[in-house]
């Protein structure tokens, strides 16, 4: 209260006696209490009705002139004191004076009623509004009643609002202490269906603290990283052995048609509940570490999934977005092992859609290829093959109808003979579905899918053939490497030999270098080269080490075979016919090594052939001979095993970093003889030798010297580019050209 009631009070009620003339004390100046002596003694004279008598309209109407200057002043008064509080018990005491002169003079207070309500207004609140607006006796006492509510309840309602929001914590909020009464209760023997209910819902609440737009299913609410974190870890520990404990199939190993048991009936909305809930908590968390703990739970939960009617459909489509993903290499893993448990679960009902969705995604996502991504490439493709091995008819329905799109593709690209025809060949998508069905066949060689294995070679080979440019050398080697892992996998003859050793008899191939490039250019990241590119000797090189290893594996592959011999004679011919012409030093070595190895290996079956006695027409015989041959080992065989293990071992150290600290031409540092060493007898240690020992400690530095010779020699890279590439080989230039990310990322 901001005001002077008190002081309004008084002020109003003297001015009113002032009509008393036995007073000569001016009633401006009087106290309540006078003033109300003073109306007792006017109600208890004899003379009482005499002075009412003399009291007229005219005396009421001088008693409200006179108020109405006092109310001025007091108002002037009030302004200025504003800010200062008054007590609340003199209000009330000004408050019983007003009734008590409603009791001692009611003409006049029925006078101020009528004319200046203002007066009556106690509400020192509203002063600013009564001095504009009046009101009536009710609304006063409403006001002043209202006034001493709030003055006395306001510590009162503060108490009272904390008092709620601690109920509203303890029933509603969860808290640790309820998480530790949630893990104690549900690691219980016997447990209720009570208790997993309760969990389930938390795990609930547990979603809508990270996705608000979640049906709300408990009354429970989880604030905080740490409760969230708490609810997940209890569900995950304890929710699965639970259900299992329950159910009373504690034990077994393989859990089918957990929706048959008896007691699912209580769990059948509890875990359909929690499924949804977990499907949309992978969906809204992108941290690794929370998803592989959410899958790995989820896999162990996939009879549950199956149980739940309608559930495992949108599971499937979350996991396999979490497949074809850039996430880390474990949560694709996980997710591809959710999707192969659930699916042979169901393998009759989604098998088919999970298949076609899953290559969809493995083309969508295999349009792009770089040295980041081609790792996630290679995993979705092994994992898909894989698939495709659950049910051969299924997997024969997709792979012919897939197979067909591209073998109309390449149709389209021969018969139209259009840029956009070109394209639709020429690639990743396409190269990479090729890759795929190779893997599949390759795998599955030996049934159903092998009527399937010459319409895809076939369309292999017309993609080789559509542009035999050197700019596509990288293309045809890939496609190269396709139908040799197919012909290791189905021992299929397939002409490869003859695709490679084009490469030789292409013009651009056989000409001169004019640009050196430090830069290796790998063809494992590429489909096209440019022109440029063609000019330089990187790849030039690269080129050659494709030839050699491409022809090597495959020849690996078909060195025990009986007709080895028949095989490797074209092959003979067109190498010696391109050493003798060849001018570049680095690619006749490599080829006239693949020669010496193909010419020793032919002599070693020539010689094994000649000793065969059974019939050619025995092909059990005839397979029994070539496992023979290939336990036993041949050159080729041999030499490919070496190489293969020595080019693992470079790629580790280039995928480490780890060249030899000489590469780097630090000094080094002579050593004296120990015996030449005598211990000082006298004087004080030398911590430093001295001027006159320099001449033990010799420091070779020979980086600088050899970079002046280099800086002298100015035409030896003229050399170089024309006529002989040993220098290349034998310089720095190795340590690039070992760089073959090819070799580490198939």
């Amino acid at each position: 209260m901001k005001i002077k009631a008190k002081t309004r009070v008084k002020m109003g009620k003297l001015k009113m006696k002032k009509k008393s003339k036995k007073s000569k004390k001016p009633l401006a100046k009087m106290d309540m209490d006078s003033f109300l002596q003073t109306m007792d003694k006017s109600d208890n004279s004899s003379d009482d009705e005499a002075s009412e008598a003399q009291v007229g309209k005219e005396s009421v109407q001088e008693k409200g002139k006179k108020v109405k200057r006092v109310k001025k002043k007091v108002q002037k008064t009030v302004v200025k004191e504003e800010a200062e509080s008054s007590d609340a018990e003199s209000v009330e005491n000004d408050i019983e004076s007003m009734k008590k002169l409603k009791e001692i003079d009611p003409e006049f207070y029925k006078y101020l009623q009528e004319n200046d309500k203002e007066l009556l207004n106690f509400n020192a609140d509203d002063i600013g509004d009564a001095e504009e607006e009046g009101g009536s006796e009710e609304e006063a006492g409403d006001i002043l009643k209202k006034e001493k509510f709030e003055v006395a309840s306001d510590e009162s309602d503060f108490e009272d609002g904390q008092e709620e929001e601690k109920d509203e914590e303890e029933e509603g909020v969860i808290t640790l202490k309820m998480l530790k009464g949630f893990e104690r209760d549900i690691q219980e023997e016997k447990v209720s269906a009570e208790t997993i209910r309760k969990l389930c819902q938390a795990f609930n609440s547990a979603l809508r603290s990270i996705s608000p737009d979640a049906k709300s299913t408990s009354g429970y609410r989880v604030k905080g990283s740490g409760v969230f974190n708490g609810v997940i870890q209890v569900c995950v520990l304890h929710l699965r052995s639970a259900v299992w404990r329950f159910l009373g199939i504690v034990g077994r190993k393989n859990v089918k048609d957990v929706h048959k048991l008896k007691k699912w009936a209580k769990m059948r909305n509890p875990m359909r509940s929690y499924v949804t809930d977990l499907t949309n908590i992978l969906e809204n968390v992108s941290s690794p570490d929370i998803l592989t703990i959410l899958l790995k739970h989820l896999h162990q939960m996939v009879p549950i999934v199956v149980g739940v009617s309608g559930a495992s459909k949108p599971v499937l489509k979350r996991l396999v977005a979490l497949w074809a993903s850039s996430a880390e290499e474990t949560v694709r893993v996980l997710a591809f092992l959710c999707i192969l448990k659930l699916t042979r679960a169901q393998q009759g009902q989604f098998l088919s859609t999970v298949l076609k969705v899953m290559y969809l995604s493995y083309v969508r996502n295999s349009r792009f290829v770089s040295p980041t991504s081609l790792p996630g490439i290679n995993f979705m493709r092994r994992s898909l093959a894989e698939m495709f091995t659950l049910d051969l008819e299924v997997s024969y329905q997709h792979a012919f109808l897939y197979i067909r799109q591209l073998a109309i593709h390449l149709r389209n690209a021969v018969t139209l003979k259009q840029k956009q025809s070109y394209q639709a060949v020429y690639n990743w998508q396409y190269i990479n579905a090729l890759k795929l069905w190779g893997d599949v066949l390759g795998a599955t060689a030996s049934s159903l899918l092998q009527a399937l294995i010459y319409p895809l070679v076939t369309v292999i080979q017309g993609v080789i053939k559509l542009i035999p440019t050197a700019q596509w050398f990288p293309l045809r080697f890939h496609c190269i490497q396709i139908l040799t892992k197919l012909t290791k996998s189905t021992r299929i003859f397939m002409p490869v030999l003859p695709f490679i050793l084009e490469v030789l008899q292409s013009n651009t191939f056989n000409k001169k270098h004019t640009q050196l490039s430090l830069k290796a250019m790998p063809f494992t990241c590429i489909l096209r080269v440019t022109k440029p590119q063609l000019e330089e000797l990187s790849f030039r090189t690269q080129v050659t080490e494709h030839i050699f290893s491409t022809a090597l594996e495959y020849l690996a592959a078909e060195s025990y075979s009986l007709t080895f011999p028949d095989l490797v004679v074209p092959t003979i011919i067109l190498l010696k016919q391109y050493i003798k012409t060849c001018r570049v030093a680095s690619t006749s070595r490599k080829l006239k090594q693949l020669l010496d190895l193909i010419q020793d290996n032919f002599r070693v079956i020539e010689e094994e052939r000649k000793k065969i006695t059974f019939s050619l027409r025995d092909s059990a015989l005839i397979h029994s001979w070539e496992t023979q041959m290939q336990n036993k080992g041949t050159p080729l065989l041999t030499f490919y095993t070496n190489w293969l293990k020595t080019t693992e071992l470079k790629q580790r150290r280039e995928a480490n970093k780890t060249d030899e600290i000489s590469d780097f031409h630090l000094p080094t540092l002579k050593r004296r003889n120990p015996q030449q060493d005598k211990p000082p007898t006298e004087g004080p240690v030398d911590l430093l030798p001295s001027d006159s020992e320099e001449e033990e400690l010799e420091l070779e530095k020979p980086l600088p010297k050899k970079a002046k010779r280099v800086k002298d020699k100015k035409p030896i890279k003229t050399e170089i580019s024309a006529e002989d590439d040993e220098t290349t080989t034998s310089g720095p230039l190795d340590i690039v050209e070992d760089l073959d990310i090819a070799d580490w990322l198939t």
